[in-house]
């Protein structure tokens, strides 16, 4: 139509992680050591990584579940098939590492400093590849070809993220108060 797109970053990072954090009851839902597997959609592969990352990692952190399935045929140590918005950010912020299909668990794992890798099907959603791209995480992609090499104990450096992230938040609010001045 020869109308410039522009693509901006997710509203969830227009607050800061503190903003988020002040809204989030400080209380822990779940005391001990975790990995957050957050089951939005489910790869053919999901269940053979779950048991892939119980296999590895099950002597020194549970796992917890947190599916919108309460009939999933996945299971954790720990099964959440309740948890509302405020417990969603609550697990993710307390846990050790996420696991997930869902954009948004991967944005506030971004956000949060969290260990992380999103799990993509074989059509991956555009969102999260866009994402990891514009904060170049694109190496805590997980596929059905590479699950079983995962160290999930490799960390993020998020010096060089929070900096990417800080710019396009700073682009973001710059154009969202450009259109309210009308200019």
């Amino acid at each position: 139509l020869g109308i410039p797109a522009r693509t901006d970053i997710d509203p969830i990072f227009l607050l800061k992680k503190e903003n988020w954090y002040q809204q989030i009851n400080s209380d822990k839902i779940i005391d001990e050591t975790y990995i957050l597997c957050f089951e939005l959609s489910t790869p053919a592969y999901f269940r053979k990584l779950l048991k892939h990352i119980k296999n590895e990692y099950k002597q020194s952190h549970k796992i917890v579940l947190l599916s919108r399935n309460f009939y999933s045929i996945l299971s954790g140590d720990i099964n959440i098939y309740d948890a509302g918005p405020w417990e969603f950010l609550r697990l993710i912020r307390d846990a050790k590492i996420v696991i997930s299909t869902s954009f948004h668990a991967c944005a506030f794992s971004i956000l949060f400093n969290k260990n992380f890798y999103a799990c993509l099907s074989k059509h991956p959603p555009e969102r999260i590849l866009n994402l990891l791209s514009i904060v170049g995480l694109n190496d805590r992609i997980i596929t059905e070809d590479n699950y079983r090499s995962i160290n999930l104990e490799n960390t993020i450096n998020y010096n060089n993220v929070n900096s990417k992230i800080e710019t396009e938040r700073n682009k973001s609010i710059s154009y969202i108060k450009k259109i309210i001045r009308g200019k």
